[in-house]
C-alpha cells in the first residue's frame, strides 16, 4: 500500500490553511499524530490560540482545521490529482485506503465527543468552585471596560495567595450555556483582557446571556433578543437598553447561537449587534458572519458601530469609550427602533426614501460646510432667480457662468474658484449669445472659455433633459454651476392631474435631487407674475414668482432682481434655507452686473451712514472725534451716537467711547 511522506501531507495542509486565511503564526510545522493541536492565528493576542487542527495519516490522509476568530472550519482530504493515474482511484488499494481513513475518522470523532463530554463536566465543576462577585467589581478588566459583573464569577489564583507569585487578580469566569440553560463551557479573562476557553469543552451553540428569562419573554412576545460577540459588548448594550442580551463570544458562533435562539424563542425578533472588524486587508469577520446569520436564518437585522478612520475600536463597548455612554445609548435606541419597524418601513429606509436621525446624534455628527459656486453669494443646491421682462436676469446668469468658468472675479467684487459650467440658454440663439460674449466687459481679451458649455435646445426634463444634465455632471467632476434659462422651457408641462402646486413642486424637486446628489449649484431663471406697483411695494416678494407656491417652496435659495427699465441700478433680493437673507445693490455696467454692496448701505440716512463709514475705518469713536471728522456740532454727534446705541447698531466700550456691535 502506498505510503505518504509527512512533508507532502504537511505542505498540502498548510496550503489549504493559507487559502482559508487561517495559517499558523510563528511556526509552519505541523504534528501529524491524529491528535488535536492548537496554534496561534493572526488575530490572537498574548498566549491565545484560536486555531486548531487534527490530521491522521492512516490510509488516505485526512482531517480538519479551524480558526475561531474568522469562523473558518475546513474538512481536509489529501489531493492526489496529478500524483496518481486515474486508474489508481479505481483500484482496490485506493478503496482500502479510504476504508481505513473513514474508520479512523469515526474513531477520532468518537474520541473527540468523549473528550468534550468529560471537559463539559470539568467546566461545571470549575464553575461551582469559582467565587461570586459581590459589590462594586474591582477586577481590572471590568474597570477598564467600564462594565459591571452580571452572572459571572472569579477564580482566584491560589498560588499567588499562598506563595506570592502568579496573577493576584485571578481570572474572570464567564459561563456559556446551551439553549437548555446547562453550562457547556467557560471563558476565562485575565486582568489584561486576554481570553481563553475551557480546554476541549465545545463552544459551538453555547452562549452567555443577561435577562434571557423565558417567562418574561412569553409575557412580551414582541421583545427583541440582542445577539453580540463578547461579554463587555453585551453588558454595554444591556446597561443602556435593558433588553435580553446574548453573547456568542466569537463571530463564528453567531450563526449556531442565533439558530438555537430562533428555534426556542419563536416569533421574537433577533438583532445582531455586530462587531465592525476593520482590517487593513479588507476583511471584516464580525460583519461577514453577522450578515451570513441574518441571510440564512432571516433574522430581524444587524446594528454595528461606525468609527471615523482615525478611531480605534470594533464593538459597542469601544464606541461608548470614544463617544460617551449617553450618546451611545441614544444611538442604540434609535437603531433598534429602526430595525424593529415593519418591513415596508424598513424598505423605505434602506431605499433612501426615509431618513431619520436622533437629535443628539445630529448634534455630534460632522457635516460638511455649505459649498458655494460664488462664495457668500450663490450656494450649491437649487436656486431660482426671478425678475420682470428685460430686467437683466439672463445677463446676470451669463455673467456668473463666464466668471465661474474662467475663475477670478465675478460681479466686480467676489473671487471665485474656477470650475466647469453648463448653461442652458433655451430662449437665446447662437448669434445673440455670441454677441453677448464678445461684448461682455467681464471677458478678458484672448480669454479661454472652454470650461463653459452652452445648450440652446434640449428635451424637457422628463423627456431626457434631466438625464443629459446628469450625464454632463458625471463627465465633469469639477462642475460648479448649472444654469437653466428658463424654467418654463425645461420643466414638465402642467397636466392638471395632481394640481398646480403638486406639479410645480415635483418638477423643481426632481431637479433639486440632481443638484443635491452632485453638490453643484443649479440656478434656474424664472418669470414673475404681473402685479401692480402697490402690490409689488407691499406684498411679500416670494409670492411674486409665476406659478404656485410649490416652486418657491421646493427651492433652497430664491433671488428676485428688480430694476426700472431706464435705470442702471437695481436691487437683488435673496432669501433661503441655508443663506442669510440679504438685499444687494446692483449696477448694470455696460454688459455685466456689478455688485455695489448690501442695499441697506445705500438707503441709510446720511447721518447714520457717516457714523458707520467712520467705524468701518476706525475701531472706536467718541462724540468729539465724530464731530471733528464729520464737521458736526458736538451735541448733534452725541445725539446721533445715542440713537444708534438705542437701535442696537453700536455698543459702548468705555466712557464716551463707542464701537460697532459684534
Amino acid at each position: 500500500m502506498y505510503s505518504f511522506s509527512d512533508n507532502e501531507i504537511e505542505a498540502q495542509v498548510l496550503e489549504a490553511m493559507s487559502k482559508a486565511g487561517c495559517s499558523p503564526v510563528g511556526s509552519s510545522s505541523l504534528i501529524l499524530d491524529s491528535k488535536i493541536h492548537r496554534y496561534k492565528v493572526a488575530d490572537d493576542r498574548g498566549s491565545e490560540k484560536s486555531g486548531s487542527y487534527c490530521i491522521h495519516t492512516d490510509g488516505w490522509p485526512a482531517g480538519w482545521f479551524e480558526d475561531w476568530h474568522s469562523g473558518e472550519a475546513v474538512t481536509w482530504r489529501f489531493d492526489g490529482e496529478g500524483k496518481f493515474t486515474p486508474n489508481f482511484f479505481e483500484s482496490e488499494e485506493y478503496k482500502e485506503m479510504c476504508r481505513l481513513s473513514n474508520e479512523h475518522q469515526k474513531k477520532l470523532k468518537a474520541e473527540r465527543e468523549a473528550t468534550q463530554k468529560e471537559a463539559i463536566l470539568k467546566a461545571r465543576e470549575e464553575w461551582n468552585m469559582a467565587t461570586e462577585i459581590e459589590g462594586i467589581p474591582t477586577f481590572p478588566y471590568l474597570l477598564q471596560k467600564h462594565v459591571n459583573a452580571y452572572g459571572i464569577r472569579l477564580r482566584l489564583n491560589l498560588n499567588s495567595l499562598m506563595y506570592g507569585h502568579g496573577d493576584k487578580n485571578g481570572l474572570l469566569v464567564i459561563p456559556l450555556r446551551n439553549i437548555n440553560g446547562e453550562i457547556q463551557t467557560l471563558q476565562f479573562i485575565d486582568a489584561n483582557g486576554e481570553k481563553r476557553f475551557f480546554t476541549d469543552a465545545p463552544v459551538k451553540g453555547a452562549f452567555f446571556s443577561i435577562a434571557l428569562d423565558e417567562r418574561f419573554l412569553n409575557e412580551h412576545p414582541a421583545m427583541p433578543i440582542l445577539l453580540c460577540e463578547g461579554y463587555a459588548t453585551a453588558v454595554t448594550v444591556y446597561q443602556g437598553i435593558y433588553n435580553p442580551v446574548v453573547a456568542a463570544m466569537t463571530a463564528a458562533n453567531l450563526l449556531p447561537v442565533a439558530q438555537a435562539l430562533k428555534e426556542k424563542y419563536t416569533g421574537h425578533p433577533i438583532i445582531i449587534m455586530a462587531d465592525n472588524d476593520r482590517h487593513a486587508d479588507g476583511r471584516n469577520t464580525g460583519l461577514e458572519k453577522a450578515r451570513e446569520a441574518v441571510r440564512k436564518l432571516g433574522l430581524q437585522g444587524i446594528i454595528y458601530p461606525e468609527f471615523a478612520p482615525d478611531e480605534k475600536g470594533s464593538d459597542w463597548n469601544d464606541y461608548a469609550a470614544l463617544h460617551g455612554v449617553v450618546e451611545t445609548v441614544h444611538l442604540l435606541r434609535e437603531k433598534i427602533a429602526l430595525e424593529l419597524q415593519p418591513n415596508d418601513i424598513k424598505a423605505m429606509r434602506t431605499s433612501g426614501r426615509l431618513e431619520a436621525i436622533n437629535a443628539q446624534a445630529l448634534l455630534s455628527k460632522e457635516i460638511n460646510p455649505i459649498k458655494w459656486a460664488v462664495e457668500g453669494f450663490l450656494p450649491a443646491g437649487l436656486t431660482i432667480l426671478g425678475g420682470g421682462p428685460k430686467v437683466g436676469k439672463s445677463i446676470l446668469a451669463l455673467h456668473l457662468a463666464i466668471g465661474v468658468s474662467i475663475g477670478g472675479c465675478v460681479l466686480g467684487k467676489i473671487d471665485v474658484e474656477q470650475g466647469d459650467v453648463l448653461y442652458l440658454a433655451l430662449e437665446d440663439t447662437e448669434r445673440r449669445l455670441q454677441e453677448r460674449l464678445r461684448s461682455s466687459n467681464i471677458l478678458p481679451e484672448d480669454c479661454n472659455v472652454s470650461r463653459l458649455d452652452i445648450v440652446t435646445r434640449i428635451p424637457r426634463q422628463h423627456e431626457g433633459g434631466l438625464d443629459f444634465i446628469k450625464w454632463w455632471l458625471h463627465i465633469h467632476p469639477d462642475a460648479r454651476l448649472v444654469i437653466i434659462d428658463t424654467l418654463q422651457m425645461f420643466r414638465k408641462q402642467l397636466t392638471g392631474k395632481t394640481g398646480v402646486y403638486g406639479e410645480d413642486y415635483d418638477a423643481i424637486a426632481e431637479i433639486k435631487k440632481v443638484a443635491d446628489e452632485y453638490e453643484v449649484a443649479f440656478l434656474i431663471i424664472h418669470h414673475l407674475k404681473k402685479v401692480s406697483a402697490k402690490e409689488e411695494m407691499l406684498g411679500d416678494w416670494i409670492n411674486q414668482f409665476s406659478g404656485s407656491a410649490g416652486l418657491s417652496g421646493s427651492a433652497d435659495t430664491l433671488f428676485i432682481l428688480r430694476r426700472a427699465r431706464t435705470d442702471m441700478y437695481g436691487t437683488l433680493y435673496r432669501t433661503g434655507r441655508d443663506v442669510e437673507e440679504k438685499n444687494f445693490r446692483m449696477k448694470l455696467d455696460g454688459f455685466g452686473w456689478m455688485l455695489e454692496g448690501e442695499a441697506e448701505d445705500f438707503t441709510l440716512p446720511a447721518w447714520k451712514k457717516q457714523i458707520l463709514d467712520y467705524l468701518k475705518e476706525h475701531e472706536t469713536v467718541t462724540p468729539m472725534e465724530l464731530s471733528t471728522a464729520c464737521t458736526l456740532n458736538i451735541n448733534t454727534a452725541q445725539q446721533n451716537l445715542r440713537k444708534l446705541l438705542k437701535e442696537g447698531v453700536i455698543q459702548k466700550v468705555g466712557y464716551g467711547t463707542y464701537a460697532l456691535k459684534n
